[in-house]
């Protein structure tokens, strides 16, 4: 009741807390001391009380908890779907990094621990993903700082030719490559904020063997039916924020 009234108005003086809380000022001080010593909440110059970074820093903890297990469960639902490995990665600092992985042990599995090591920007369906859905300027610093992607990535020299091949992705929502020297076929879809904003790309990488036409069109659409229920359930943690 305390945090919910100060939330509500901002401030407010012990008098109106004592009202609202129906407690007396005795006990109400007692409990505004503690929350004060624990930063949860804070006394003004003027006598008033508000509530304290401490209170927000933990909400943010919580969220960040929140956000974790949401990215976790997604990626072992998928990989229990498919029977495959999935990997759900960011970018941070102009570097693909990975979030979370969910293994699935099983016969002539694709060495995860290689192919996941070190995505690149440009020559992982992953990178190629978080990069495609930057707003444009980022994409231009990002082309400055790292160069043309060249052979990592369809032989592009400028940036003009590089995003034709942005477009591409986007107007899909999907990358695709194919390592006939490795046997392997790798697939990574945008992980959308509620806001439409693209923060994370869940990727599956497996061998071409296992993987005949029809059970491609399953697999991509197991892939975006996973990225909604992420969004969802993201949606569904800010409305019990």
């Amino acid at each position: 009741m305390i945090f919910q009234e100060l939330s509500r108005k901002g401030e407010c003086s012990l008098e109106e807390l004592a009202r609202t809380t129906r407690l007396n000022k005795g006990t109400l001080c007692n409990i505004l001391r503690t929350l004060i010593e624990l930063d949860l909440v804070a006394k003004s110059v003027r006598g008033s009380y508000r509530i304290g970074e401490g209170f927000y820093s933990l909400a943010r903890d919580r969220s960040a908890e929140k956000y974790r297990q949401i990215v976790r469960t997604t990626a072992e639902s998928l990989a229990r779907e498919l029977g495959e490995s999935v990997v759900i990665s960011t970018l941070r600092n102009g570097r693909v990094e990975i979030i979370t992985q969910a293994q699935v042990q099983r016969h002539l599995m694709v060495n995860s621990e290689i192919t996941y090591k070190d995505l690149s920007l440009y020559h992982s369906v992953s990178g190629r993903i978080l990069y495609s859905f930057l707003p444009r300027e980022e994409r231009m610093r990002l082309f400055e700082s790292h160069g043309p992607p060249l052979e990592q990535w369809g032989g592009y020299r400028d940036f003009p030719s590089l995003e034709a091949a942005v477009n591409t992705i986007c107007g899909e929502s999907i990358s695709i490559m194919t390592n006939r020297q490795e046997g392997i076929k790798s697939f990574a879809i945008p992980l959308r904020e509620p806001v439409g904003e693209v923060t994370s790309a869940l990727g599956v990488t497996l061998p071409i063997f296992r993987l005949p036409p029809e059970r491609e069109k399953l697999l991509v659409q197991s892939m975006r039916n996973a990225a909604k229920r992420f969004t969802n359930a993201l949606r569904g943690m800010g409305e019990h924020e």
